[in-house]
């Protein structure tokens, strides 16, 4: 008897890691990216949806929108083996987890995606992101490797 449902393709290439979070600092992109190689992966940076000269409000929106279902759709890929949340200090609050990564994480959390938090557990979402095994690396690189090493 066929199964209703075909097996999935395999993923091609080495597994995915999908950043999250805040991205603007080069250095620290790069040592994420460093300990992701280090465990054979490769490192996904979110997509920059191309803008007008002048962008519209409307332009922005459409922007994040388009990232958003990137970056979702990366994160629900077969290929994805973890999810790593950059949740550097902001505007005073440590640990800060911005919204559209929050999301990200739950989308995470919804495919069985590890997520790891590059610093501690931000209070305002300490109790889903404690339910969702969310895992903090407290800035150990090191370890980012070896439990992605060990997946």
């Amino acid at each position: 008897m066929s199964s209703p449902c075909p097996p999935a393709p395999a993923a091609a290439g080495p597994p995915v890691v999908v950043l999250s979070g805040c991205t603007r600092e080069a250095a620290l992109v790069a040592r994420i990216a460093a300990a992701v190689d280090h465990a054979g992966a490769r490192l996904r940076l979110p997509d920059s949806p191309d803008l007008p000269e002048d962008p519209t409000s409307e332009d922005l929106i459409a922007a994040r929108r388009v990232r958003s279902r990137r970056q979702m759709d990366a994160i629900a890929d077969p290929a994805t083996i973890a999810v790593v949340v950059a949740n550097t200090a902001q505007d005073g609050r440590p640990n800060h987890v911005e919204p559209s990564a929050l999301a990200e994480i739950a989308v995470a959390f919804a495919h069985r995606v590890p997520v790891f938090l590059l610093h501690g557990l931000p209070l305002p979402y300490l109790d889903e992101l404690t339910a969702w095994d969310v895992v903090c690396l407290h800035a150990d690189l090191d370890r980012l490797g070896a439990l992605l090493t060990a997946a």
